[in-house]
């Protein structure tokens, strides 16, 4: 009864953090829509004036690196940071795909991140919330879009789906 009610604790946190890691990424579409490419023209009409890097680092008082906005190989990247320096949140593209990973506060060795607990992903073939325990991959949602209407796949571990809505034709969740 008592692993029972554990793993239910552990279940509605890990819906927790996949919610509120869904409105983050609304809040982030909705920053990505206000530095659309047509208002950042718009906005240089108006000023000449820039600032240029490659990258940015906001600071606390301390003098602490809270937030690192920089360009990787991949893309752009943004990175939130706790006051010991680990980071919680990070926003990034990856060649098409947009990324937004939660870490708790416990760091693995020699790493600057805590364990890894959800993650959403955005690409061109849907959106994609994974709920992650102890850095592992337990389970995730899958939103696909079609032309013959939307899917919505639970997907375990895995990646095998264990429910959808509308069923699948085919009976094989994909």
């Amino acid at each position: 009864m008592i692993e029972r009610v554990q793993r239910l604790e552990r279940q509605n946190r890990t819906m927790r953090i996949a919610v509120a890691c869904l409105a983050v990424l609304c809040v982030c579409c909705l920053l990505l829509e206000l530095v659309s490419p047509a208002r950042m023209r718009a906005a240089e009409a108006e000023t000449a004036k820039s600032l240029e890097a490659e990258q940015f680092v906001v600071r606390d008082s301390r003098g602490n690196g809270r937030v690192f906005i920089g360009v990787t190989a991949d893309g752009p990247m943004f990175e939130f940071r706790d006051t010991r320096g680990k980071t919680r949140m990070s926003l990034a593209m990856e060649k098409d795909d947009v990324l937004l990973n939660v870490y708790d506060s416990r760091a693995m060795a020699a790493d600057s991140r805590g364990r890894l607990q959800a993650r959403v992903m955005a690409t061109r073939t849907g959106l994609a919330v994974g709920a992650y325990d102890s850095g592992t991959l337990t389970g995730s949602v899958v939103v696909k879009p079609a032309k013959t209407g939307t899917t919505l796949v639970l997907e375990d571990a895995g990646g095998k789906a264990v429910w959808s809505a509308p069923p699948p034709a085919t009976g094989t969740g994909k």
